[in-house]
């Protein structure tokens, strides 16, 4: 009777998966074709999780957001029943992991010991590396229905993002099913290996969102970054493709340099993994490389973000990328398949999930570990300026973050070091000064966030230093400053001593609704929301004017920039009604105007400009660089209302140039041609303005065009040997600078100071001739503020322009030397940006 039993004990855990499996379709059966034979379009994939979840008790489905164009984003959680049935308190209990103060690492102990770990899979941030959005669908199946997958469920609960980027993905397999024909076509020379310029990396903004992890401008970030909070995943994998003609695979452990916030410990685990994957890729005879190219440093990644979030973050890359097709030949070895990509990339899957689940209790007592660390370090404080414009973007991206702010409670005199600036001094901070101190648990996040710049390893350096003299390049594989005071433009101390002040719940000043007047309303310059309700205005058709000089309106002193809208220039009886709901909408402060007599300067002076409509276009399209257009476009769509049109760059020649007075050239090479030349040169004599970005003012100062006298930086007579000798001009890898600045120009309206400026890559301008031209220049000594440049680099930029204008006829040339709105998180200089778009066809410089 005992040997009976055991063996129907025996048999039902072999028929078990069986069991599980039954009605459970393949992707290949829901589908309708061989998986890796085609692409599957977004809809489909959310069509199969859902087949999946309606077929298997093991799945639960669910949206967590939705794209730009409409499309859902959605998380599939794949659990054992047992866990199925308690998953809002395995949730509460890792939760609890991740504030150890309220926590003894005892009480950790217990819970590494009867919970399960969190792994999150996050595939296809790139919508044209395709590969692992199908790898998701095959992963679930097998963790659903094979005998394999059931220690690993035991273990682990598994949360898939299966397509991160659904608008890329639908954008590279829409153009990919028009160019590609019934039989795949290896040949890299075919079409289909030719994605055009929206190939689908990018979101619908053609925002890079595998950097903007810490900043969460985009929509789908900030939905995946809630749902990493909902979760507190102790592993977190991020899938990719590569080149597609060179190695086949990348896991983890990762290139130098390492940011130094990253826990010691994490590079451990990657080892570990690394080994794990090595050992099964070696098994299937496959090549695969590490700890080269892609490093660990910048903060903004899907594998940099969650470790210093305390799980351990991974990126996973396979051979592909937009140029593979679903089949492409390479030298000297076999074709490459889509379903190559799949297999590499669902073998490293799971064997990461094994890993993790052999190591379950470790893994979640590292994540507890990793954050109680900042809580017994010597910590810094950071005070920060809350009056300033860029203080409630500094706020909201922390908040979103999860980072605890406060705020002073009283006032404080003490010892601060200014963290743009070298030495102490002993200043006075107001009540409500913002407060944020490392001794929380991701204080580590804070820190890489807030310090001045992150250290480098001084071996690294002196590695990429060869590397520069030998004409080679670096291997910097991002930017090197990022650091969120000086990208928000907002003034911040480290507070000597570390010791934490007396501080309370930071709370926003709230907002109250415009109080009634007789006249009209201003919005000051140096609100963060004026170019909202400007954008706003202008899409309303209100009338309004902006102050090139302070005036005084009440008992209010508003800077030069400040905008005003009354009475005298709105006619009819709505225009109070609309003015109020704008202010609302953008959460701005209007001062009331019940009298137009002013102490000072008055508003029917000729410095408060009345403002016409910009009339704006921005060049998209072949020839542009889509990491440029992305933060203008965004910026005017999104953030701030204001009316504007995308035109193709290769159609100025042919485009209607009388319907725009602004022009916006994003960064790239432009072909004008003859007729286009012709016709760009005709409208800006008549009035109209450029605003040229980085390496679009090449095109403007060409010889046939010579609409900007800019020039490229020279060496000197004694240098022009040694520079001629070097192919390669050195690059800058994305550093910030010091600048100075005019304040007589509508150019600089809403800085207090002149700005932080970014700085990627090679190009140095030469002052214009005309002093006035050059608006903001780099600073002429001890210009390197944050991050990595080389001597070379530091002499041409010390004392170069970066915001110049020129005049032709009647209108304008603008050019900034680098992006004012990098990646959308660089602020300090977007009121540039915003100035010389909305107020260049108003002012005469």
């Amino acid at each position: 009777m005992i040997r009976l039993r055991l063996f129907l004990v025996v048999a039902l855990l072999l028929l078990a998966p069986t069991l599980t499996a039954a009605g459970v379709p393949s992707p290949e059966e829901f589908l309708g074709y061989p998986l890796g034979s085609k692409f599957t379009r977004h809809h489909r994939v959310i069509d199969y999780f859902e087949a999946l979840e309606r077929s298997s008790e093991l799945v639960d489905a669910e949206p967590y957001g939705t794209t730009p164009e409409g499309r859902s984003l959605i998380r599939v959680v794949v659990a054992s029943k047992k866990h199925r049935a308690s998953l809002g308190a395995i949730r509460e209990q890792l939760a609890s992991l991740q504030d150890p103060r309220r926590l003894t690492r005892e009480q950790a102990v217990a819970i590494s010991e009867s919970v399960p770990a969190v792994a999150l899979l996050a595939f296809g941030v790139h919508g044209d590396e395709t590969s692992s959005t199908e790898c998701a669908m095959k992963l679930a199946h097998w963790l659903v229905t094979s005998a394999d997958a059931g220690p690993i469920l035991e273990s682990l609960v598994v949360v898939i993002d299966p397509v991160q980027n659904p608008d890329g993905r639908d954008h590279y397999v829409d153009w990919f099913s028009r160019a590609s024909g019934s039989i795949a076509n290896p040949d890299p020379a075919a079409i289909e290996h030719k994605a055009p310029w929206e190939s689908g990396r990018a979101n619908h903004y053609h925002i890079d969102m595998n950097r903007d992890w810490v900043w969460g401008t985009q929509a789908e970030t900030r939905a995946r970054i809630a749902l990493f909070r909902q979760w507190s995943p102790q592993l977190f994998v991020d899938y990719h493709e590569m080149g597609a003609h060179g190695v086949e695979y990348f896991f983890p452990p990762v290139a130098d340099p390492v940011n130094v916030n990253i826990p010691a410990g994490a590079r451990e685990w990657l080892h570990r993994f690394g080994r794990a994957n090595g050992e099964a890729f070696s098994q299937r005879g496959w090549l695969f490389f590490v700890g080269e190219h892609f490093d660990l440093f910048y903060p903004g990644y899907g594998d940099a973000w969650p470790t210093l979030r305390g799980a351990i973050g991974m990126t996973y890359e396979v051979a592909g990328g937009r140029t593979a097709g679903t089949i492409v030949a390479r030298e000297g070895g076999p074709p490459l398949t889509l379903r190559d990509r799949i297999e590499r990339h669902f073998t490293a899957s799971t064997t990461t999930l094994r890993t993790a689940a052999e190591n379950r209790s470790a893994l979640i007592l590292s994540n507890y570990d990793t954050l109680a660390a900042p809580l017994r370090a010597a910590p810094s404080v950071f005070l920060l300026d809350s009056a300033a414009p860029g203080a409630r973007l500094v706020t909201d991206v922390l908040g979103r973050q999860g980072v605890e702010v406060e705020q002073l409670s009283a006032e404080l005199t003490a010892k601060a070091k200014r963290i743009d600036k070298p030495a102490e001094e002993t200043r006075r901070f107001p009540a409500g000064t913002i407060v944020v101190s490392t001794a929380q648990p991701l204080g580590g996040l804070v820190r890489t966030m807030l310090e001045r710049s992150s250290a480098i390893d001084k071996s690294f350096l002196d590695e990429q230093r060869k590397l520069v003299e030998s004409d080679e390049g670096d291997q910097f594989y991002d930017i090197t400053a990022w650091s969120l005071p000086l990208a928000a433009g907002v003034p911040a101390w480290e507070l000597a001593g570390g010791k934490k002040p007396a501080t309370e719940p930071w709370s926003e000043p709230a907002l109250v609704a415009p109080a009634s007047s007789r006249l009209g309303w201003a919005v000051s310059g140096l609100d963060p929301s004026v170019y909202k309700v400007v954008g706003m205005m202008l899409g309303r058709a209100i009338r309004f004017a902006v102050s090139a000089a302070e005036i005084k309106v009440g008992s209010s002193t508003l800077p030069r920039g400040s905008v005003f809208v009354h009475r005298g220039i709105n006619e009819g009886a709505g225009f109070k009604e609309a003015f109020r709901a704008i202010v609302a909408d953008a959460g701005a402060r209007a001062v009331p105007i019940d009298s137009f007599w002013t102490e000072g300067l008055a508003l029917g002076s000729s410095r408060v400009q009345a403002i016409r409509d910009p009339k704006i276009a921005i060049a998209a399209g072949d020839g542009v660089d889509r990491y440029s257009l992305g933060p203008v476009w965004f910026q005017l769509d999104v953030i701030d209302s204001v009316p504007h049109t995308l035109v193709r760059a290769d159609a100025l020649g042919s485009l209607d140039l009388s319907k725009f007075r602004v022009l916006v050239l994003p960064d790239g090479k432009y072909e004008l041609g003859e007729k286009g030349t012709e016709r760009l040169k005709a409208w800006v004599e008549d009035g109209g303005t450029v605003v040229a970005i980085k390496g679009a003012n090449e095109a403007l100062r060409a010889k046939e065009v010579e609409l900007s006298k800019l020039e490229e930086w020279k060496a000197s007579e004694e240098k022009k040997e040694e520079d001629a000798e070097r192919e390669t001009k050195i690059r800058v890898p994305g550093a910030a600078f010091r600048t100075e600045m005019s304040e007589r120009s509508y150019l600089t309206f809403g800085l207090v100071e002149p700005p932080a400026v970014l700085i990627e890559g090679s190009l140095a301008l030469r002052p214009l001739p005309r002093k006035a031209g050059n608006v903001v220049r780099i600073a002429a000594k001890d210009a390197l503020l944050s991050g990595v440049a080389w001597p070379e680099s530091i002499e041409r930029l010390q004392g170069a322009p970066y915001l110049t204008i020129e005049s032709q006829g009647r209108g304008k040339v603008i050019t900034f030397a680098d992006d004012p709105n990098f990646r959308l998180f660089w602020r300090s200089t977007y009121p540039l940006l915003m100035n010389a778009m909305l107020y260049s066809p108003s002012f005469r410089e």
